[in-house]
C-alpha cells in the first residue's frame, strides 16, 4: 500500500470533449445509476474518500463553481483530445503518480481506485486492458510523470496524439481484474448506453 502521503496520486478526472455522440450532453452531469449524484461529483467523492487531491481536466464552467475543491486544468495543448489533458495532469502532479479517470465511467468504485493506487511502483503506466480486445484503458490508469512526460513531449512534437500509440512506446503493466470488477469500467459513449443502465 502507498504509505508515503507525499506519493499519494493526484486523481485527474477527464471531463470529456463536446459529447457529440451524446448529442452534446455533458456526460459528467449524468447521474450514477441508483444515485441522485452526477458522475463528476461521484468521482470527486471517491477522491475525498481515498484522501486524494483531484484535478478536473477540460471541465465546463459549471463544474468550476460546483466543485471548487478541485484544481481546474486546461488541456495542454487544447484541441488534440485526451493526450492534451494527460499532459496537463502529469505536469500538475509533479513528483507524485497521477491517476486518469474518465467522466463517463459511472460504476467506478473506491475499491477499483485503491487497486490502482496500491499496485507496486516501477512501471511507467499501470492499466487494465479492455475485455476481448488488445486495447489499454488509458483513462483508468496510473502514470509516473517522470517516465511518461518525455514520451508525451516527443509525441506532441511528432503530432502523434493517440494514447494507444503512447502506450506502445512505454513500459505498461496490466492491472488484471476479475470480470465483476472489470464490468465496472463500462463507459457511456452513446445515449443507448445510458438507457441500457436503466433496464
Amino acid at each position: 500500500m502507498l504509505e508515503n502521503i507525499e506519493r499519494r496520486p493526484l486523481l485527474g478526472i477527464f471531463a470529456g470533449g463536446a459529447g457529440r455522440r451524446m448529442g452534446g450532453i455533458d456526460k459528467g452531469a449524468l447521474e450514477v445509476p441508483g444515485q441522485r449524484v452526477a458522475i463528476m461529483e461521484h468521482h470527486v467523492a471517491l477522491a475525498a474518500e481515498l484522501r486524494l487531491d483531484c484535478a478536473l481536466l477540460g471541465a465546463r464552467p459549471l463544474w468550476q463553481s460546483r466543485l471548487p475543491q478541485c484544481q481546474h486544468l486546461d488541456d495542454d495543448p487544447c484541441g488534440i483530445g485526451p493526450l492534451g489533458g494527460l499532459h496537463a495532469l502529469l505536469q500538475a502532479a509533479g513528483d507524485r503518480p497521477a491517476i486518469a479517470l474518465a467522466c463517463d465511467m459511472p460504476y467506478v468504485t473506491a475499491k477499483l481506485l485503491r487497486m490502482l493506487m496500491d499496485y507496486p511502483q516501477g512501471a511507467a503506466i499501470v492499466a487494465p486492458k479492455e475485455l476481448h480486445v488488445a486495447k489499454w484503458q488509458p483513462l483508468f490508469a496510473r502514470y509516473e510523470p517522470h517516465l511518461v512526460l518525455p514520451a508525451i513531449q516527443r509525441a506532441l512534437g511528432a503530432k502523434e496524439h493517440s494514447l494507444q500509440a503512447l502506450f506502445d512506446k512505454l513500459q505498461v503493466e496490466e492491472l488484471v481484474l476479475p470480470n465483476d470488477l472489470h464490468a465496472k469500467l463500462s463507459d457511456w459513449d452513446l445515449p443507448e448506453d445510458v438507457e441500457h443502465s436503466r433496464d
